[in-house]
């Protein structure tokens, strides 16, 4: 897969990469996607600040990913799978692989260099 999506800092538009940035990297064959959030969110009841994804195919502007252990089942009972669409260098958003078409999460935003230290381990 061409790498269409920039490794480092993105953020929830209206978070302005202050609040809880997430931290995407791919690795060398770009088959597998690495999210870790600044601060952990609950799923399932349990909270979890990272998110691995297996990178099912790619097309031009995007690609389908399933997370790693996902629990939660499509009306046919098979693990979800999400769909990353790239707007711009610096934006992009999820729809869930059983969304309608024209549907999609808030838009996700490239954060700054300035943001890069937020997230150093």
């Amino acid at each position: 897969m061409k790498t269409i999506l920039e490794n480092g800092q993105w953020a929830w538009e209206d978070d302005y990469c202050d609040k809880n940035p997430q931290k995407i990297l791919f690795d060398l064959d770009k088959k597998t996607m690495i999210l870790t959030l600044k601060n952990s969110v609950e799923v399932d009841g349990k909270d979890k600040d990272t998110f691995v994804y297996t990178i099912r195919w790619a097309w031009k502007n995007g690609f389908r990913g399933k997370i790693i252990g996902e629990k939660r089942l499509d009306k046919n009972g098979d693990p979800v799978e999400w769909d990353l669409f790239v707007v711009d260098s610096k934006r992009f958003y999820w729809r869930r692989n059983d969304w309608r078409k024209n549907s999609g999460s808030k838009t996700i935003i490239k954060c700054s260099p300035k943001h890069d230290e937020v997230m150093k381990n």
